[in-house]
């Protein structure tokens, strides 16, 4: 039986990945390593994952000799853009290994097939060379194929498969029973994005006009405003963020307000009322769950960085007045989610499938 090698180092790429394990053991063997997060996530799906860094070093040397000894016959990774799935490409083809990289986004396409880290974007932006490239490369709809061949990834590479945790995620509610929300006390989470890390706070309130942090403190001043209503305010912090800067957020609210790191990211959505967020994928997570989302883009000074607004199919919100008018709707009328035709298209985990067979 043939052999299936599978990498991740974040937990978007497991997301990704972990769907198509099942189907894949119908047809080959499969052995997952995995770095850094992700070695957590594909545990959390019951999957093992050995650590790839008790294998090989992050260099195409190291990584040739291991896939030499580990003689996989195709190597499947997600393209969170590291250097990992970089030199596991190139060490692949040297050894005439089929690969296949699977992308869960659709911002800061090319970039991962660069000789630069994500947060290298404008020497990317200076210098837009596509450096190493796996044999396939799986984008989620028509919308990422004409971003990613605009930054330089070449047509011959690219192919439109969907996304397969959206599948997951379409079934994830009722398959596992999951409680539904408190009527009494409505939850509203923030779903945070470390702005902050990636770029700094002066750089990304120049880039964006906003931070995590002013955002989140928008949404804390709008929803004092509500103090005849029952709420509570989880915040969901991004694995990648420092969780000492929310220290001073604490003196704002006059409702009750939670750190939540620890409840699994779907059980926490399943459980809301309400999820708020700037443009990070919790929010697709969250409408592909059916709760409504707050897209907050606040004094956005470019154009619009939630993909939902970018293919105009949701508007996002730019100021503190059209956020208190917004609230008012969720607490007093109803705000339900938003219904996105065409875009949870079901699908992604078989076209994937055949994808890999038709490569083996």
């Amino acid at each position: 039986m043939k052999k299936i090698l599978i990498f991740a180092r974040d937990p978007g790429e497991v997301n990704v990945l972990f769907p198509l394990i099942e189907n894949l053991n119908n047809y080959y063997q499969t052995e997952i390593f995995a770095t850094n997060r992700a070695l957590r996530k594909f545990s959390d799906y019951g999957f093992v994952a050995k650590d790839l860094r008790f294998y090989a070093s992050k260099n195409i040397n190291s990584l040739i000799e291991f896939l030499k000894k580990t003689a996989p016959d195709f190597v499947l990774t997600g393209s969170g853009g590291d250097f990992w799935e970089k030199y596991l490409w190139k060490s692949a083809k040297q050894l005439f290994i089929p690969t296949l990289a699977i992308i869960d986004n659709w911002i800061n396409l090319g970039i991962r097939f660069s000789k630069y880290s994500l947060n290298e974007k404008e020497l990317f932006d200076k210098d837009p060379s596509i450096d190493f490239l796996p044999d396939k490369i799986c984008v989620i709809d028509d919308f990422a194929k004409k971003r990613i061949i605009k930054e330089g990834v070449p047509l011959n590479k690219i192919f439109v498969s969907g996304n397969p945790y959206f599948d997951f995620l379409k079934t994830f509610k009722e398959k596992n029973n999951l409680k539904k929300y408190d009527k009494k006390i409505k939850k509203i989470i923030f779903a945070s994005e470390p702005l902050s890390e990636n770029y700094g706070e002066k750089q990304s309130l120049e880039l964006f006009g906003h931070t995590e942090l002013t955002v989140l403190k928008t949404l804390i001043t709008s929803l004092n405003k509500f103090e005849n209503e029952s709420f509570e305010l989880i915040l969901r912090p991004h694995p990648n963020e420092n969780l000492e800067k929310f220290k001073s957020i604490f003196s704002f609210p006059n409702f009750e307000l939670k750190i939540d790191t620890k409840t699994p990211s779907l059980e926490l959505i399943s459980s809301s009322n309400l999820v708020c967020g700037m443009s990070s994928m919790f929010l697709i997570e969250s409408l592909a769950m059916k709760i409504p989302i707050i897209s907050l883009l606040l004094n956005l000074k470019q154009k619009s960085i939630f993909i939902l607004e970018e293919i105009g199919k949701f508007h996002s919100l730019r100021t503190e007045k059209q956020l208190d008018l917004t609230l008012n709707n969720f607490f007093n009328l109803s705000l339900d989610s938003v219904k996105i035709d065409g875009f949870f298209k079901n699908g992604a985990i078989n076209n994937i499938i055949n994808l890999v067979r038709s490569m083996l």
